[in-house]
């Protein structure tokens, strides 16, 4: 009885033990040495979902081909850029000027919905002009 008790306080523990990471990066100074001349159009839009099972347990995500590449370290943030990519995707723009993201989610007993939907303007890149 006293190993069950024993194996039943190490259990918790390894349950309890929560590692919290943060990560504080130096702020980037960008100093362009070309001009980008932007034509911005139509409104376009894009979205994302993510379904959790748990809370935690990923079920289902919208995910794009450059994903793997995503430097996003947050559910939301990688649902942002996929957002991005299938509006850009979807009308043929260059960039998306002026984004607005509408984060929709919805918390059930069992599971979790996250949907990102973002608005901007279709902009298409016409040429550089050097400094």
């Amino acid at each position: 009885m006293k190993k069950v008790h024993i194996l039943l306080f190490c259990f918790m523990i390894f349950l309890s033990g929560c590692i919290s990471r943060q990560k504080i990066s130096a702020p980037v100074t960008y100093a362009p040495h070309r001009l980008t001349e932007v034509d911005a159009m139509q409104k376009i839009y894009g979205e994302a979902s993510a379904t959790y099972l748990l809370q935690f347990i990923k079920v289902h995500e919208t995910t794009n081909p450059a994903s793997k590449l995503s430097v996003a370290n947050d559910d939301v943030h990688r649902l942002k850029e996929t957002a991005i990519y299938y509006a850009n995707r979807n009308s043929l723009s260059d960039t998306l000027v002026s984004p607005t993201y509408i984060i929709e989610t919805s918390n059930y007993l069992l599971w979790k919905t996250v949907k990102v939907k973002v608005i901007g303007r279709k902009a298409m890149i016409k040429g550089h002009i050097a400094l």
